[in-house]
């Protein structure tokens, strides 16, 4: 039996999919079996190792990262296809920034992984440079980028590179259409789909988890915020079917 590895740019929704195969799908134990991919010192041989070490031990364990695809190039096929159901979470890019602006801001206090100055609003978390304000969470990208939108986009962009070969899950579609979505998740991993499928809310394991709110960004965007963000997403939001009718 394959093992699952769930795949997506930070606060995407990765922990709500993980908890969701968790609650429905007996054998998969959220508590200790929910294994990070490493970041630290870390070079695309050495991910091939440890994933090589990894894909021998059992099945129930889920595998979570929030690497750019390029990490894994080199050894995609032949290691992770035969290995792995690998789940790509994507999730609408002003809503990922909204969480990513609240989520570094409150854990940039506490955090080794967010020792940054993070910006006070959401115009300047838009335009900060990831690396010049430290933010070492960073190291999953391995192509730089000159700030948090064209990361994001540039995270979309290289895992729909492969998007034949990986079954992409949204949030959206997760959180609005959560039965039909766990039945899909149940016929790609060949198991029993549950009559009544569980979903797990905000108190289920996760990393600072916030509202959960579809469209939230309508909160705290401003219209030159969003006029920014489509200066550099637009394409790749028309490509996730976000925009529809070219808006």
């Amino acid at each position: 039996m394959k093992k699952i590895l769930v795949i997506s740019h930070e606060r995407s929704g990765t922990h709500f999919l993980i908890n969701s195969i968790v609650s429905n799908f007996p054998g998969f134990e959220r508590s200790g079996n929910v294994i990070n991919v490493p970041t630290e010192k870390m070079t695309p041989i050495y991910l091939q190792n440890w994933f090589r070490i990894n894909s021998t031990k059992c099945s129930n364990i889920l595998y979570k990262s929030h690497h750019q695809f390029y990490w894994f190039q080199k050894f995609f096929y032949k290691l992770l296809i035969e290995n792995f159901h690998i789940f790509y979470v994507i999730r609408d890019g002003r809503d990922v920034m909204t969480s990513c602006f609240h989520y570094y801001n409150k854990c940039s206090s506490y955090s080794r992984h967010f020792q940054l100055i993070c910006a006070d609003t959401m115009s300047g978390f838009l335009r900060m440079n990831p690396r010049a304000n430290g933010l070492t969470v960073d190291d999953y990208s391995f192509r730089n980028t000159s700030n948090p939108v064209e990361r994001w986009v540039a995270h979309i962009r290289s895992w729909l590179q492969v998007r034949y070969d990986i079954n992409i899950i949204s949030y959206e579609e997760l959180n609005n259409n959560f039965e039909d979505t766990i039945r899909r998740i149940g016929l790609i991993l060949d198991l029993d789909i549950p009559q009544n499928p569980e979903r797990p809310d905000l108190s289920a394991p996760s990393i600072c988890p916030r509202k959960g709110i579809v469209g939230d960004w309508k909160n705290i965007f401003e219209e030159e915020d969003l006029a920014f963000f489509n200066s550099i997403a637009f394409d790749c939001m028309k490509d996730l079917e976000y925009y529809k009718n070219g808006k």
